[in-house]
């Protein structure tokens, strides 16, 4: 079958548009009219990408995996972010959220073209073929450089690799609610796909977004290392998502 399963998550309540899509900006602390901006480019810019590179994605369970990543990521990531950059205080840290706490929006607006869609709500069959598929093929090698640059270099390569299949057994505990083996067998590659396409997005609309620019000292290197790459606190947010969605993605059975 390819890169990407065959059919999503059932046609539930939980896919269907609900609440406030600004609701998950509010924990950052902006303005309101900062936050409706960040709103519009979320639900407009940013979800196009997605639906180019995963089209049918709006049909699947992804939402359910982008609030499973805010709960796990945006909730740790500023604790790690300080252990990881000393000398940051809970304010500076903060930044670290930031990601983590676009993607309900994202998941909003996917689920509200879900369902606007006269389709029926099955995401049906998507092989391993097309410009979006082979950017998100190329995404995964890029993102393992991103983790050892920017999280590897600061707590070490086996601690980059627990810490990233921690949060990605954490976030599909949390999104995998069906419990049927159908579920367990095709929910997963959405999520994890569908997790990374619009952590690409993100990236893609950065100068967009106006994420934090707190820059962090780089990691120190041994003699002889190439020099270790710079940071800002909203990037290393941005990269432990990152790097839960590589795992997912990892754990994958091998024709997903």
């Amino acid at each position: 079958m390819g890169l990407w399963n065959r059919r999503g998550a059932p046609d539930d309540p939980a896919n269907e548009p609900a609440g406030d899509p600004t609701e998950a900006l509010g924990a950052l602390g902006l303005t309101a009219d900062r936050t409706a901006e960040l709103a519009a480019t979320l639900r407009g810019p940013v979800t196009e990408v997605v639906l180019r590179d995963l089209p049918r994605i709006e049909l699947s369970a992804a939402p359910r995996w982008l609030h499973a990543t805010r709960t796990v990521i945006g909730s740790a990531a500023p604790a790690l972010v300080r252990d990881m950059v000393p000398g940051l205080d809970a304010e500076q840290a903060a930044a670290a959220a930031f990601h983590p706490h676009l993607l309900p929006t994202v998941a909003f607006e996917l689920r509200h073209r879900r369902a606007a869609s006269r389709r029926a709500k099955d995401p049906g069959a998507l092989a391993r073929t097309g410009l979006g598929a082979l950017k998100l093929s190329l995404a995964v090698p890029t993102g393992r450089a991103l983790v050892h640059d920017h999280i590897a270099a600061r707590i070490g390569a086996d601690a980059a690799k627990q810490l990233a299949a921690g949060h990605a057994e954490t976030i599909r505990s949390l999104a995998l609610v069906d419990p049927s083996d159908r579920a367990r067998r095709h929910e997963p590659a959405w999520g994890a796909w569908g997790l990374l396409d619009v952590l690409q997005a993100l990236l893609r609309n950065r100068e967009a977004l106006g994420e934090p620019a707190l820059a962090v000292p780089a990691p120190p290197t041994r003699p002889g290392e190439p020099e270790a790459v710079p940071s800002t606190v909203a990037e290393l947010g941005l990269i432990l998502c990152c790097s839960a969605a590589i795992a997912l993605i990892e754990a994958l059975p091998p024709t997903d």
